[in-house]
């Protein structure tokens, strides 16, 4: 289906509105259900507990922030027990982050959150709609 371009540009908008509500929607619940730490530090913790980035400046690189933002979040979640920091060999100053034991717990919590957040918002879906939803996700999401 193809829209005229001013009706594109207003569709675009109203998508861009959609994810600001989504995006609301779920720090509000998050800011209920996990007070502990806040939804960027989750992100971060996820990237940690997943081994999907190891330093500072892969989280900086991976969400687009500045590294003293990144290191301010990884500080916190560290003071926390959340998280710790371990030398890397060869490296002066890189440190490699892991995941602790009460950092583990949490991010199962933040599993269960999300799971039930977003299973709610699809709550009488059909599988097909929610596969449809999956792949247009992951296509808009694409690099």
């Amino acid at each position: 289906m193809s829209f005229p371009p001013e009706s594109r540009e207003a569709r675009l908008l109203d998508v861009l509105t959609e994810l600001r509500r989504f995006t609301g929607r779920i720090r509000r619940e998050w800011n209920d259900k996990i007070p502990e730490v806040t939804f960027s530090e989750s992100v971060l913790l996820n990237m940690v507990g997943r081994g999907d980035c190891v330093t500072a400046g892969d989280i900086a690189a991976e969400l687009g922030i500045d590294k003293s933002t990144a290191s301010r979040h990884i500080s916190s979640l560290e003071s926390r027990g959340h998280i710790y920091r371990e030398g890397i060999e060869g490296e002066r100053r890189a440190q490699a982050l892991h995941i602790t034991e009460s950092g583990r717990s949490v991010l199962a919590r933040i599993d269960r959150v999300r799971l039930e957040t977003i299973a709610r918002r699809v709550d009488g879906w059909t599988t097909d709609e929610v596969e449809t939803f999956h792949r247009l996700l992951a296509r808009f999401n694409e690099d």
